[in-house]
């Protein structure tokens, strides 16, 4: 049980997001980060930063030819791993008969041509279920390697020099507006290009930690099945899973949760040629809309984050956070 909250060391965390926090983001030319990219280290990563590239990803053939049409011509009967839920949300917190679970989705290997065809029934509303190309080792170069002629490596070359090193892995993701992601943080640095539609982006800095709620649940994971309503059955893994526990657009966020009411969360839309630059262990949650076609496409580059001094920084300031709720400073429990 959390003990009381000491209101001196509730008002240490409540100072520090607020003379941390950053209240814009910019919009950097791709063309300064070729020409000056030690600059862009300083200003952007170095302060852990967010910024939104542009004049890059527009560029790309995939920009004019990623249309269904295109897409099912070049990659036709080859398979792809695809995630299927009922809701559109996969690895989030759902109640499911009374009880919360995080819930992870069905996946399916499936032709790419099927799943195109998915996504337009599932436009037509449900009962379809909500498919989204998720799959996140590496998944660009491997399942859709037929695509890859029609990105550049002017992007990857560029992250190279910034963060020191190739990208540890680069991913297509693919769906409809009927997908959203729950609130969560990736140990990577993160180069986020929108080919198609647009991302509406939620972020929170990480020294912003101890705002964030999270939660222990059971696991489950979704399984596909005819008989049901939704045509879906969940079945419960026998583990659980810690994760945040907030919907940073739901009203009540800050009733439910009062340390909320600290946060400054940033809302950034990017849209179609654009890149977003989202530094490691930034919280985000991430909604979409559609092209014309209601496709949402994007390639993300993950590069390894630094574990420096900055990063200790981070992790005093959330232990402060948990020993501020309960006294256990332990990091021993993975998040």
């Amino acid at each position: 049980m959390a003990r009381p909250r000491p209101a001196a060391e509730e008002d240490v965390l409540r100072r520090l997001c607020r003379d941390a926090a950053m209240h814009t983001v910019r919009r950097v030319p791709f063309g300064d980060l070729v020409a000056a990219p030690l600059q862009f280290y300083r200003d952007y990563v170095a302060q852990r930063r967010p910024c939104v590239i542009t004049d890059c990803a527009d560029r790309w053939p995939a920009a004019e030819l990623w249309s269904g049409e295109y897409l099912a011509g070049k990659m036709g009967d080859r398979k792809v791993t695809v995630a299927a839920t009922p809701n559109g949300r996969a690895d989030a917190l759902t109640e499911v008969a009374g009880e919360v679970l995080f819930m992870r989705p069905a996946e399916r290997e499936m032709a790419f041509v099927d799943f195109i065809d998915g996504l337009r029934r599932q436009r037509q509303g449900p009962p379809a279920p909500v498919l989204y190309a998720q799959k996140q080792n590496d998944s660009f170069r491997e399942e859709f390697a037929p695509l890859r002629g029609d990105v550049p490596d002017d992007l990857a070359q560029v992250g190279e020099h910034i963060f020191g090193g190739p990208p540890e892995a680069v991913n297509l993701w693919m769906g409809t507006d009927a997908t959203t992601s729950s609130m969560h943080k990736d140990p990577y640095e993160n180069l986020y290009a929108v080919v198609r539609g647009s991302k509406k982006f939620t972020i929170l800095p990480p020294w912003e930690a101890g705002c964030v709620p999270y939660t222990k649940h059971p696991e489950g994971v979704w399984v596909e099945d005819e008989s049901s309503p939704t045509g879906f059955s969940s079945k419960k893994l026998g583990s659980s899973v810690r994760w945040v526990a907030l919907d940073p657009h739901d009203p009540e966020a800050s009733v439910k949760h009062p340390r909320w009411a600290h946060a400054h969360p940033l809302h950034i839309s990017v849209d179609a040629g654009e890149v977003l630059y989202l530094p490691s262990l930034w919280f985000h949650e991430v909604s979409q809309v559609g092209d014309d076609e209601g496709h949402v496409i994007a390639v993300n580059y993950w590069f390894d984050m630094a574990y420096d001094t900055s990063f200790w920084l981070l992790e005093a300031t959330r232990r402060l956070a948990d020993l501020v709720d309960s006294g256990d400073i332990s990091s021993d429990e993975d998040e």
